[in-house]
């Protein structure tokens, strides 16, 4: 099994070294440009090898992507990606429990939690708590849908998002209202009336289903994962 670096100087790939992580977090301007160009081809071959049996490193290379891709203003064709940069969108409806959130944000290299939450957001009593469980020096912000829609592309270049929301619904209308969200990892949903258990943390209705197969339809990729180094469940067992 492989767990990425660890404390080690390398991944199991010997091309994936520490050094490639570090300039590609914390180079900046035409160096990164420069740097991102050559190694973008790299890490597109280690995502697609999926050399690793539980996905973690799979999973990593499609978020280095990401990060490559926003720093460098590349799309796969070659025009200007739009901002902002956001890494990686939850939908967890415990929002930011235990270690989870933690751990994430130590997967994706964001900076930036935004929980997204129309009945959060009206209710400031709801997030110091979260701002506690929230890792240290990470920004925690809680929007409304419609405010995250109205100022998602006010974010600067420096902030590295990740969304969270509770329900397919929520992320649904987030992408529909053009924040541009191009993954999605599913943690936790609740079991309520009329709902049944696809996995044994996530249980959906038929709504839900029609939901996430529009997101499906319009080209967001989706897992279905607890932690970062779990192994993957196939959205397939949400949708059928």
């Amino acid at each position: 099994m492989c767990n990425g670096a660890s404390d080690r100087a390398r991944t199991g790939d010997p091309r994936f070294t520490r050094a490639v992580l570090y300039q590609l977090s914390y180079a900046g301007g035409h160096v990164v440009t420069q740097l991102m160009r050559q190694q973008l081809t790299m890490i597109r071959d280690i995502a697609n090898r999926r050399k690793c049996s539980d996905g973690f490193s799979h999973f990593n290379a499609l978020i280095l992507e990401t990060r490559c891709l926003a720093l460098t203003g590349l799309k796969q064709n070659g025009a200007a990606m739009a901002q902002p940069k956001i890494l990686l969108t939850r939908i967890d409806d415990r929002f930011i429990y235990g270690q989870d959130v933690e751990l994430w944000n130590e997967a994706v290299g964001s900076n930036l939690v935004l929980i997204v939450n129309n009945e959060i957001a009206a209710d400031s009593r709801k997030w110091a708590p979260m701002r506690v469980a929230a890792p240290e020096g990470v920004w925690t912000r809680f929007f409304s849908v419609q405010r995250t829609i109205d100022i998602i592309h006010t974010a600067t270049p420096r902030q590295w998002i990740l969304i969270m929301v509770a329900s397919p619904a929520d992320a649904l209308a987030l992408v529909k209202g053009g924040v541009p969200i191009t993954r999605i990892s599913i943690g936790h949903m609740e079991a309520g009336e009329g709902k049944r258990f696809a996995t044994p943390a996530v249980a959906t209705d038929d709504a839900d289903v029609a939901v996430l197969r529009e997101l499906q339809a319009l080209g967001v990729k989706m897992e279905v994962r607890n932690l970062p180094s779990d192994e993957s469940d196939s959205i397939n067992a949400l949708l059928y």
